[in-house]
């Protein structure tokens, strides 16, 4: 059961990623705004709302960081050069830290709900 979320997870997690760069190449350079605000702001949300729920809901602890957040990097590496990866390396440690974050609180007030 836990293999299927994490293998949905992991599916959704490469959309999620994937999506705005295939725009911006369809729309060309006019859709870069699209990409800073999906980089800061949608996949953060992502990144702090799905751990969370695999936490609470199913009690997935160490399997929601690399299914939500370490993707990344392989969306990174097939659509941008290497500029974008050194400027937007860093977002990569907020994914993991608002992941780790979401995963622990979701396990934690799920077990407490639970007893």
């Amino acid at each position: 059961m836990k293999k299927e979320i994490i293998l949905k997870t992991c599916l959704l997690s490469l959309a999620l990623f994937n999506i705005p760069p295939i725009i911006n190449i369809i729309g060309g350079e006019s859709w870069s705004f699209l990409l800073f605000l999906d980089l800061w702001f949608v996949n953060l949300l992502y990144c702090l709302i799905c751990p969370f729920y695999l936490g609470y809901k199913h009690h997935v602890t160490w399997m929601a960081v690399p299914a939500t957040s370490l993707l990344f990097i392989l969306t990174m590496l097939i659509f941008q050069y290497e500029e974008v990866i050194m400027i937007y390396s860093g977002s990569f440690y907020f994914y993991i830290f608002f992941s780790i974050i979401g995963v622990a609180s979701g396990y934690y007030i799920g077990k407490i709900k639970n007893k």
